[in-house]
């Protein structure tokens, strides 16, 4: 399926930077996956695997943190204390493409084409917030996916405050922000995330 060649993909281009580490001057342990919407789902996907071992001798590499724009999961059992890595997660609580907790992709009836329940990024927090893995759930309140690409030009400052405080210095944290905005509550939304 889609997200298993995504996560391909992605563990191939792991490989080689691992396999080129000496000449681009990387730490193999100290990598962190970031992506915008299906960008996002393809680097959830693949954070959340277990350790890929790639033959070096110190073992199998699981990456140090992931970063998700409007990204989502199609299954959170394999979110687990082993697997589970430090994660940032920007979401509008109306996505009206990928759902911010748990629905079906782009809100199709189960009865459509297309039909897959995903798992975004407030269900993804609750799921590491059981395991005691660090996060930070960056809610934007009742805004839609156009949100998938501001965090790279609005949030920069939190971004690097994730990669040094969560990553680096493995801060243990669960943070929440919730940035309210003028946008209009959606219909389709059943809790009010922003009111928590």
């Amino acid at each position: 399926n889609t997200f298993h060649e995504a996560v391909e993909d992605i563990q191939d281009a792991t490989f080689f930077l691992i396999k080129n580490r000496d000449k681009i001057g990387i730490d193999p342990q100290k990598i962190i996956l970031s992506g915008s919407s299906a960008g996002a789902e393809g680097v959830l996907n693949a954070a959340y695997q277990p350790p890929c071992c790639y033959g070096l001798d110190s073992g199998p590499v699981s990456y140090a943190g992931v970063i998700s724009m409007a990204g989502a999961i199609p299954d959170t059992s394999r979110i687990f204390k082993e697997s589970a890595i430090p994660s940032l997660l920007f979401h509008g609580t109306c996505d009206n493409l990928v759902p911010y907790a748990s629905a079906s992709h782009h809100y199709c009836k189960e009865s459509q084409p297309g039909y897959l329940v995903l798992h975004g990024a407030y269900t993804i927090a609750q799921k590491l917030k059981q395991t005691g893995t660090p996060y930070w759930l960056y809610t934007y309140c009742n805004a839609a996916h156009e949100i998938a690409g501001d965090p790279m030009h609005q949030n920069f400052t939190e971004i690097i405050d994730f990669c040094y405080s969560f990553v680096l210095n493995k801060n243990t944290e669960q943070r929440v922000t919730v940035l309210k905005t003028d946008k209009k509550p959606c219909e389709y939304q059943t809790f009010n995330f922003c009111n928590e």
